[in-house]
């Protein structure tokens, strides 16, 4: 009779653990849903300013100076033509129908940036299988780029 009882308050006890990491599991859970939720309605808040504040500010644009603004997620990058070590380009122009990485650094000559860079140019062929074109942009001069 002892080992019944005592095999009873074992599994009594097993079954509290259990329902105790389940108990924990379906509040994390509620939580993470929570958190999802609530990060998705500022994010959509923030992206809705934003664009609220752009469209006001290009209906000002005709009356004032011109600016630039930086494209969000989903908007078309600006056109632009730069001279590079390869030629000039012509942006987007030049590249319809491919995909682009255009990736830019802060300065030439800098160890992480060159890192990136001939990670990149070591990386070149297997962009150009993806019909991908690789373009980097910095603030130096032409010059500093050859060089």
């Amino acid at each position: 009779m002892d080992e019944k009882r005592d095999m009873r308050k074992q599994l009594e006890g097993q079954f509290r653990e259990l329902r105790d990491s389940i108990t924990k599991n379906v509040r994390d859970l509620e939580l993470e849903k929570e958190f999802d939720k609530q990060t998705k309605e500022i994010t959509d808040y923030v992206d809705q300013n934003i664009r609220k504040l752009r469209s006001s500010m290009k209906e000002t644009e005709a009356k004032e100076a011109p600016y630039i603004t930086m494209p969000l997620i989903g908007d078309s990058a600006p056109s632009f033509t730069a001279v590079t070590t390869a030629g000039e380009i012509n942006f987007p122009k030049d590249y319809r129908d491919k995909w682009v990485v255009l990736f830019s650094h802060p300065a030439d000559f800098t160890p992480v940036c060159t890192t990136e860079f001939m990670t990149f140019a070591n990386m070149q062929d297997e962009f150009k299988e993806l019909n991908c074109e690789l373009i980097g942009l910095s603030i130096d001069s032409i010059y500093a780029h050859i060089a």
